[in-house]
């Protein structure tokens, strides 16, 4: 057989292996104590980038953040300019990193 066939072979041997097993389970959603907990961790992260002399957008009410956390919640790092450099963003991953 050439390298194809192999290739082919391999592929099918792949596929077997996955049919029985179904999808790959989903991870429950956040508790609301643990969206909480990310919460807090947010709102150290806000200080933080804000005392790297970054204009962080001030953060919801806990209530609100809860109710959005699926659909497109608050995260400080999204208030960061969008040309900021990589490096930059690197340094402030290392400075204030996200949880």
């Amino acid at each position: 057989r050439d390298s194809t066939d192999r290739g082919s072979s391999m592929g099918r041997d792949r596929t077997k292996g996955r049919a029985g097993r179904g999808p790959r389970p989903v991870a429950p959603p956040p508790s609301e104590e643990e969206i909480a907990q990310i919460y807090e961790e947010l709102l150290e992260v806000a200080d933080c980038l804000r005392n790297e002399g970054y204009d962080i957008a001030p953060a919801p009410s806990l209530e609100a953040f809860v109710d959005t956390y699926e659909t497109g919640p608050w995260h400080p790092y999204l208030s960061l300019p969008d040309d900021l450099s990589a490096s930059e963003w690197d340094r402030l991953e290392r400075v204030c990193p996200q949880p």
